[in-house]
């Protein structure tokens, strides 16, 4: 055999070698969910309402609870049990009014409405959220989604903190979504309005002191 037969013939085993892989590469890339034979320390799920509830790492080997992506076909082979794999978590949307009032959420963060006791937002995350205070985050532009879900958590004392559990207590669903629509549009550029910020500042100051919300 010459030198370009056994070129040739080497290039030839060289694209085989790699057909095979692509193959051998696929079918492993086929996938099963298998229930009970996930190690302790490690799993992709557990059996929960949905996928985004899972638990923390398997406690123990083979819960029958925990489940990881096995080789397609071989879950069975191991002991384990095929099952389909929980659905994404749905969002839990609020009920609120088809239309977002931006402009009643530039009000309420700029100026709150003190007929409810809501306290200007502005008199900490500075004014259209502009905060140029380390201890309060710049909310201008943040994403509506967070704002909305950190406002619930507030409102509900799930995340505590006193400070934000007192203005968010009377917030109502429709305004938290035009606060969290106005933060998304906002370039934290609007002109703060005189005694607000103080006005503000000391009625927090004042319901936090007095004990009226939890620590």
């Amino acid at each position: 055999m010459n030198l370009k037969d056994i070129l040739v013939a080497t290039a030839l085993a060289s694209i085989s070698s790699a057909s095979l892989a692509d193959v051998a590469t696929d079918k492993t890339a086929e996938t099963e969910v298998c229930y009970g034979v996930a190690k302790a320390g490690h799993n992709d799920c557990s059996d929960s309402s949905c996928l985004h509830d899972c638990s923390e790492m398997s406690k123990v080997d083979n819960d029958p609870l925990e489940w990881v992506a096995v080789p397609k076909g071989t879950c069975t082979q191991m002991g384990g049990v095929v099952k389909a794999q929980p659905d994404a978590c749905p969002f839990d949307e609020p009920a609120v009014a088809a239309t977002v009032d931006v402009g009643a959420g530039e009000r309420l963060f700029n100026a709150g409405d003190h007929a409810r006791g809501i306290v200007a937002c502005s008199s900490c995350h500075g004014t259209a959220g502009a905060s140029e205070n380390a201890e309060y985050p710049k909310l201008a532009g943040q994403f509506a989604k967070y704002v909305e879900t950190q406002l619930r958590a507030f409102r509900d004392a799930s995340r505590p903190s006193p400070v934000m559990v007192t203005v968010a207590k009377s917030l109502s669903d429709q305004d938290i979504a035009n606060v969290a629509q106005y933060l998304v549009q906002s370039s934290g550029t609007a002109q703060p309005q005189p005694g607000v910020v103080a006005s503000s500042t000391a009625l927090i100051h004042q319901e936090v002191k007095s004990g009226s919300v939890p620590n």
